[in-house]
């Protein structure tokens, strides 16, 4: 049901009319924070994105906001849910921390859209339910990887195989410090594990 939900090509479903870039946001009350949300949030609105509360809309309102957007950040979390309901080719970009939960990625994965993870250091770690944990996402790092990757249409870098990734982390990188390091190092070690 929800597979002819999201593919229903009704106006009220159809794209157009709402920002090109999304980042949906969480609430700070909630488990597994991204504890400096704010200057993450910030550096992203200096980048085009419209900085939205899901559950601050009802259910349609949802799945019309995620219907245009072209690239959509979210911290980990059910609004991530939501990236079912992207078009096809929607870049989606997820923020989290290294114990990676996919469920909430592989269902935007089943309606065609590229996921990249972006992992962060623990900064407030559960032992008994590390997925709870609370994370930080390196603020000067994930501005350079947004230009990157909004702007030169960079995808998919953390969905590759633990072997494509050892290859991609021996290769030299272009310019020097590149965000992506991070990235590579943090994906690759969470693979192997």
């Amino acid at each position: 049901m929800l597979k002819k939900f999201a593919a229903a090509p009704t106006k009220r479903f159809l794209p157009g009319g709402g920002p090109e870039r999304v980042f949906l946001a969480r609430k700070e009350s909630l488990h597994r924070r991204l504890v400096n949300h704010t200057a993450i949030e910030a550096a992203a609105a200096a980048r085009g994105f419209a900085i939205v509360y899901p559950e601050d809309l009802d259910f349609l309102g949802q799945v019309r906001l995620v219907r245009n957007p072209r690239h959509i950040v979210a911290p980990d979390g059910s609004a991530l849910f939501l990236g079912y309901f992207a078009r096809p080719g929607t870049k989606l970009c997820v923020l989290t921390h290294p114990l990676i939960f996919m469920m909430q990625i592989e269902t935007a994965l089943l309606s065609g859209v590229e996921a990249t993870l972006l992992t962060g250091p623990y900064v407030r770690k559960k032992v008994k339910s590390p997925e709870e944990s609370d994370y930080q996402i390196e603020e000067s790092g994930f501005c350079a990887f947004l230009e990157d990757w909004a702007e030169r249409q960079v995808t998919g870098l953390a969905l590759r195989s633990p072997q494509e990734i050892d290859r991609l982390e021996a290769a030299p990188r272009q310019r020097p410090n590149d965000p992506r390091d991070t990235l590579f190092r943090q994906i690759g070690r969470n693979r192997k594990a």
